[in-house]
């Protein structure tokens, strides 16, 4: 698999941006400071490592700029804000949902705490600093406010609305991206390529979405072509399966002869066909944006729950649950999962547990998103109802 090396005009900008060839920089604009340094580190922490789902830690937690600390600039950031977390939370924009007005009437209602920060980007660490307080005056410094919202409740919401959801266990998605820029520069992107690498974990992790990208070594390199990624994706996939992921998902961003762009997606999850869509915008980052938040949107379809789903009563056995600590563990992330309503214990012995779950939605999801943590897996020479703890 031969391709260009990544061009040396392709470096950070310095303030979160791309830089496309030298003779007409034009900087991505990534618009609201959506995830602090730290949130980018630990998904590129997630994305090191083959496994087939993540926890999206501070899915409640968002970050907005601010003009002042007045009561008109702290409730136009809440709105703001709030439109973010029910983004994440749907799959959707905040303005296709059916109940919108009635979510945004009273956004106060939602919020855990709220708390100002200076800062020169949004990684840096809130002061300890009431939200109703003046900030201290750092006039070259931008001034941020961190909200915290109350997940339960919007959660419990949502699904009243039968509004189909994500929790914080999340499928991970391996992502393939061959980028073709308009001097004929062609090069895939993994977390050494590290403009277009920092867009997609970005917009990313705004949408809660956890994604891994290929190591792009000599194993791929001899097994891929570019071929693949254009046109047959059967080698792709053969290629993915030593990731251990939920979904593979290849892009093909473009740049375009009028200096746009465009992805190209096309996204495999479990044995679902394939779903394809395009992406446009004047720059890379909102056709990653874009297409980023289509996917969001078919995740949750695929994987998320409401309250109009059909209810069971399904029971499982859980292997290696040793101890009360191991119980507790099973039972505690079981609990976390927005399909499941209550967890019965029927019986103890030894190191495997005996669970009744009163559930909603459809079964075999229901065992799909039991994986999705990470912290059981399925048994493959049992039934499909027997599970392990991993350790």
């Amino acid at each position: 698999m031969t391709f260009s090396p990544i061009p040396s005009s392709v470096l950070p900008a310095p303030r979160g941006g791309v830089s496309t060839p030298a003779a007409r920089r034009r900087p991505c604009r990534l618009g609201h400071p959506a995830v602090t340094l730290p949130g980018i580190l630990l998904y590129a922490l997630l994305c090191a490592a083959p496994a087939g789902a993540a926890r999206v830690p501070d899915l409640g937690l968002v970050d907005e700029s601010v003009s002042d600390n007045s009561e008109s600039e702290n409730s136009a950031a809440l709105t703001r804000a709030l439109e973010r977390i029910l983004r994440r939370l749907t799959g959707r924009p905040a303005e296709l949902l059916p109940n919108q007005a009635a979510f945004q009437k009273n956004p106060q209602r939602y919020l855990l705490s709220d708390t100002y920060f200076r800062g020169d980007h949004p990684e840096s660490s809130p002061e300890n600093t009431d939200a109703h307080t003046p900030a201290q005056a750092v006039p070259e410094r931008p001034l941020y406010l961190r909200f915290r919202f109350n997940l339960p409740l919007l959660e419990e919401l949502l699904r009243a609305a039968d509004i189909p959801i994500l929790g914080e266990h999340r499928p991970r998605v391996l992502l393939w991206v061959l980028v073709s820029e308009i001097e004929g520069q062609r090069f895939l992107v993994n977390t050494e390529t590290e403009v277009y690498a920092s867009l997609l974990l970005q917009q990313a992790a705004e949408l809660g979405l956890p994604i891994l990208f290929p190591f792009l070594d000599l194993e791929e390199e001899h097994q891929l072509s570019v071929s693949d990624l254009l046109y047959v994706h059967q080698a792709v996939l053969e290629a993915s399966r030593r990731y251990d992921a939920e979904s593979v998902l290849i892009l093909v961003l473009r740049e375009t002869l009028e200096r746009t762009w465009r992805g190209e997606w096309s996204w495999y999850a479990g044995d679902t066909a394939r779903r394809a869509w395009e992406s446009r915008a004047p720059e890379a980052v909102g056709a990653l944006r874009n297409g980023l938040l289509r996917l969001a949107g078919h995740t949750t379809r695929r994987y998320g729950i409401s309250r109009g789903a059909a209810q069971h009563r399904l029971e499982i056995h859980v292997l290696n649950a040793d101890g009360f600590s191991g119980y507790a563990r099973v039972i505690a992330y079981l609990e976390s999962l927005a399909s499941v309503m209550q967890v019965r214990v029927l019986g103890v012995e030894a190191d495997r547990l005996d669970l009744q779950l009163e559930t909603h939605g459809d079964l075999e999801a229901l065992r799909e998103k039991i994986h999705l943590g990470g912290v059981l897996y399925a048994l493959p020479q049992r039934q499909d109802t027997w599970f392990s703890l991993r350790q």
